[in-house]
């Protein structure tokens, strides 16, 4: 067996990689919603959004999806405005958290933040 181990790890490092070779990957198609992170019911109860790792969905009141809003968002955070018009998601990749403001009824994009989170908050809040 030791022979087996040695014969297959000296097969593994003499054999080059192709890594610059490969083509590069592109995503054709996608299964599934990706994983939820975050929920969150507009205040009249009618729709239910999600926060996943693909961004946004919705989804009624019998679970039947009624579309997404943001791709190639991870989600971790999503709340409504009062009166369920507008939605905030929160992302966190690393040091930057970026956040989205979108219009519910145009699924259109208000605004953007990008925030560089090894900066004290403080920063922010005394800036004019």
């Amino acid at each position: 067996m030791r022979y087996f181990i040695l014969l297959f790890t000296a097969f593994i490092l003499t054999f080059p990689t192709f890594a610059d070779d490969m083509p590069e990957i592109i995503e054709v198609a996608r299964f599934g919603r990706g994983t939820a992170y975050t929920l969150a019911w507009r205040p009249d109860g009618e729709v239910l959004a999600v926060g996943s790792s693909t961004g946004v969905w919705f989804f009624d009141e019998g679970f039947n999806e009624l579309g997404r809003l943001v791709e190639n968002m991870q989600v971790g955070e999503i709340h409504w405005s009062p009166d369920g018009l507008y939605l905030l998601a929160l992302s966190l990749n690393g040091n930057n958290c970026e956040i989205k403001l979108f219009d519910y009824m145009t699924s259109n994009q208000i605004s953007a933040w990008d925030i560089d989170t090894t900066i004290p908050a403080h920063y922010y809040a005394t800036r004019s």
